[in-house]
């Protein structure tokens, strides 16, 4: 929920800074989905605030390769590229 609300924000520092909780029982310690979720809205905030189209593309194209059934990094990693075509046209 934090995510979003520093998303909605237009706070890339706060978004950038968030911690990602650890899963207590989990080896390696870490939480993989988690560290996902928060790239996933990095790249959301650098694709529509920053119109860093190139840096959203990488970041999404590495979480559609960890998930690659996943619809909604399919579909941003599509318009990003879109919004980078018609940007240099």
């Amino acid at each position: 929920m934090n995510l979003l609300l520093a998303y909605k924000e237009k706070d890339f520092k706060k978004l950038s800074e968030l911690p990602i909780p650890k899963l207590e029982y989990q080896y390696p310690r870490g939480n993989k989905e988690a560290e996902n979720i928060k790239n996933f809205f990095i790249a959301l905030y650098k694709l529509y605030n920053d119109k860093n189209y190139d840096g959203a593309i990488a970041i999404l194209k590495s979480l559609l390769t960890l998930e690659t059934k996943n619809i909604r990094y399919a579909f941003h990693l599509y318009r990003a590229e879109t919004l980078k075509a018609i940007e240099a046209s």
